[in-house]
């Protein structure tokens, strides 16, 4: 959780550490930046792709792409590389990482050309979602997890995106492209790469 991080943090740097890999979160490593600065120990984030982890706090660096980033790049192959015309962006309710990079999708695919829902909480049942991306005329499916959303609409078997004939693009920590035409199933991944200091 987020308030525990600052304690968590004083405790590393309690135990004399010079140097901080992670954390895995935005939210924590936002909250545990303070703690790092006054110490002055650097940190290094290497999969928050907030861009307030790096630009609010001077000792905090990372090694993985931004959000605002992805979520261009995406929008973009989406409408380039897939021809799509029209999104559906799914975010979990709540969820800072799933509500930002579809926001920065949408920015870029272009607001008029996209649905945008969430769901909630526990969500096992997504077929009312790909009911909707289907009736509403979709030809792409944007949802963006965090790994700890398990039940998942590509998860989900007999129900997802690919039984519509759709293109589901997953942000879920290497983002990945799954084509359900004619059973096609592909896989993009992207490499890490050094990110200057936002």
């Amino acid at each position: 959780a987020n308030d525990k991080a600052p304690t968590a943090a004083q405790s590393l740097i309690s135990s004399g550490v010079s140097l901080v890999l992670g954390s895995y979160g935005s939210g924590v490593s936002i909250a545990a930046g303070d703690t790092f600065a006054a110490a002055e120990v650097p940190a290094i984030g290497v999969t928050c792709t907030n861009p307030q982890v790096t630009s609010e706090c001077d000792v905090y660096f990372r090694i993985c792409f931004l959000d605002p980033f992805q979520g261009t790049v995406l929008a973009n192959f989406a409408k380039s590389e897939l021809g799509a015309t029209k999104a559906y962006c799914l975010a979990k309710q709540g969820d800072d990482y799933s509500g930002g990079l579809c926001n920065y999708f949408i920015d870029a695919f272009g607001k008029d050309a996209c649905v945008y829902e969430q769901f909630p909480e526990g969500t096992s049942d997504f077929s009312t979602y790909i009911t909707n991306a289907q009736n509403q005329g979709c030809d792409v499916f944007f949802s963006p997890v965090s790994t700890e959303a398990q039940r998942h609409p590509e998860r989900r078997e007999g129900q997802g995106p690919q039984d519509l004939r759709h293109h589901l693009l997953s942000g879920r920590r290497r983002p990945r492209l799954r084509q359900g035409h004619q059973g096609m199933d592909q896989e993009r991944r992207h490499r890490p790469c050094q990110q200057r200091r936002q």
